[in-house]
């Protein structure tokens, strides 16, 4: 089915004379001008009437994090935790169904799946009140495999023993600790990035995949 849009503000993402219409083929942008032109183009096209509102392509990153957001389809994630006790649950829910979350996202579990869990979500706000909330807390859900739990704003990390044994020597992380309270297990500024050399990398096919996925997510919110 072909559609053209008229009688709005069409956002185009370039400079130029706003369009009169926009035809689309195949649920794909085919062109943009006048109805008229558009007209001669399109197979019995339906004519939406914008009455005066906004188009604009779907796919406009307003600094969103797409990507990271994609990958975090298959992340421990404590966002939303107002306790300690919280904060222990999900992790071990996360520990205990970490192999059917994998599949349920078509993944298997492999070293670069489950070698180093990855999470993201708590506020400085929670770590404060709740001093238990450190790297001995996620040690015992996690004794023997390297976790990094990232801040709600990605500017911090909480990681457990495992992952300061593998970083004791590494002078460019370590200067980004967040003292007094490296012991327990804080990193500060630019970790993120840091630790990424240490993590095991998704292959691209799993990559795409969940990428896909979240686009078929967001899809389904027109």
């Amino acid at each position: 089915m072909d559609y053209i849009f008229i009688n709005g503000k069409i956002l185009t993402m370039t400079t130029g004379k706003q369009p009169e219409a926009v035809l689309v083929k195949g649920n794909k942008i085919h062109s943009l001008g006048s109805l008229h032109t558009l007209n001669k183009v399109a197979t019995n096209p339906e004519i939406i009437d914008l009455h005066g509102n906004t188009l604009m392509p779907a796919m406009t990153d307003a600094h969103t994090h797409f990507v990271a957001t994609a990958m975090h389809q298959m992340t421990l994630d404590v966002s939303g935790c107002q306790t300690e006790d919280e904060f222990y649950k999900r992790m071990v829910d996360y520990r205990d169904n970490q192999e059917s979350m994998l599949k349920g996202l078509g993944a298997e579990a492999s070293p670069a799946t489950t070698a180093w869990v990855q999470g993201f979500g708590w506020q400085k706000g929670l770590v404060d009140k709740y001093q238990n909330i450190n790297n001995r807390l996620i040690d015992k859900v996690f004794p023997d495999i390297p976790v990094s739990i990232a801040s709600k704003d990605l500017h911090a990390n909480l990681v457990n023993s495992k992952v300061l044994e593998i970083i004791n020597n590494d002078c460019e992380i370590l200067q980004y600790k967040q003292a007094p309270r490296y012991s327990d297990g804080f990193l500060g500024e630019h970790s993120w990035t840091l630790l990424s050399k240490y993590r095991p990398d998704l292959n691209k096919a799993l990559q795409k995949q969940l990428i896909n996925r979240l686009i078929n997510q967001c899809a389904k919110y027109g």
